[in-house]
């Protein structure tokens, strides 16, 4: 699997004001970039499985205390929807 650079995307996907871990906000926007470019159309799940995989791998090399967590699926589903529709 290839290594996942969070840090140059970090101040790209962060929303202002969320709660979300910087990182995960970053891996979500990336599972949703190369979702779309793996599927055209990707489903909520398939971003969902992508999402929880990169996790699992980060966590991996990490200690139980600096372990990121795993998203809800709504978090994601409004993500997803926000890079749907951009505002204008």
């Amino acid at each position: 699997m290839r290594r996942l650079l969070v840090s140059s995307v970090l101040q790209h996907a962060y929303y202002p004001g969320s709660r979300l871990n910087p990182e995960v906000d970053a891996i979500i926007g990336l599972s949703i970039q190369d979702a779309h470019w793996k599927y055209g159309r990707p489903t909520l799940a398939n971003i969902f499985h992508t999402v929880a995989c990169r996790i699992q791998e980060i966590n991996h090399t990490r200690q139980i205390h600096e372990q990121l967590r795993l998203p809800a699926r709504s978090t994601v589903y409004r993500r997803v929807k926000a890079a749907s529709h951009p505002m204008r």
